[in-house]
């Protein structure tokens, strides 16, 4: 279930853009917002650390953790950027691959009839949950409010039953931690419609974003370029 302070401290999208920084109240900056997925704008796949789940350095065949300061064994991993809307306004929401699969595996097995064999995960998240709503526990960074980044790292992912979230609670209960770093940034659209009405003009765009396939997307999956000397990886 979305955790109590998040339910608590539920925002609409208009209120995520607006927040401000606030240092005293960092604990509290967990919040709830219920959107519906428009469009699914990016898919970026990376290595990170086994240890650590950040983003490794590939150098040559050695593979450096500059969090851990050490090297490490790479996985392979991916985060989903989707486009979100509520009665208030447009914005961006990354999900990483567990919360994307871990939703995908709660999807009801009337639904699952829809997903083919073979399909990518994000496909089938795609394919499952695009123009559904969902509740997504959000959590606001320095990042976001300092920096002005209009896009949110969704920590957790809910289904929608009746009006109320019941299930679809994430098997891993722990907040994934990594959060969008500046290093990280793919390439993020700008929302400017924040708090306006949704256009014919706006319509027409989301349904032009809509029309990419699933094939077109996975097929220009952004992935960081090895390079044969890296900042921070240790004397050889």
């Amino acid at each position: 279930m979305v955790g109590e302070l998040a339910i608590q401290n539920r925002k609409s999208i208009l209120e995520l853009l607006d927040a401000v920084w606030d240092p005293k109240t960092q604990e509290n900056n967990i919040f709830s917002c219920r959107a519906t997925i428009q469009s699914i704008l990016d898919l970026w796949s990376y290595s990170s650390c086994e240890k650590c789940s950040k983003k490794v350095e590939i150098c040559g065949n050695k593979t450096w953790c500059t969090t851990c300061q050490m090297e490490v064994t790479a996985v392979p991993r991916y985060r989903l950027e989707m486009e979100v809307q509520d009665s208030t306004g447009t914005t961006s929401f990354v999900a990483f691959d567990r919360e994307v699969e871990n939703l995908v595996l709660a999807a009801p097995a009337t639904a699952m009839s829809k997903i083919e064999q073979g399909d990518h995960p994000a496909k089938e998240f795609e394919t499952l949950y695009l123009h559904h709503q969902l509740e997504f526990q959000i959590k606001l960074t320095e990042f976001n409010m300092k920096q002005q980044v209009k896009t949110f790292t969704a920590q957790k992912m809910f289904q929608i039953h009746n009006s109320e979230v019941k299930g679809a609670e994430m098997m891993n209960s722990e907040p994934n931690s990594q959060e969008m770093k500046d290093t990280d940034r793919i390439s993020v659209e700008e929302m400017e419609t924040k708090g306006k009405p949704v256009s014919t003009s706006d319509a027409e765009s989301t349904e032009l974003k809509n029309s990419r396939t699933y094939k077109h997307i996975l097929s220009t999956i952004k992935t960081e370029e090895k390079s044969p000397e890296c900042e921070g990886n240790p004397p050889k």
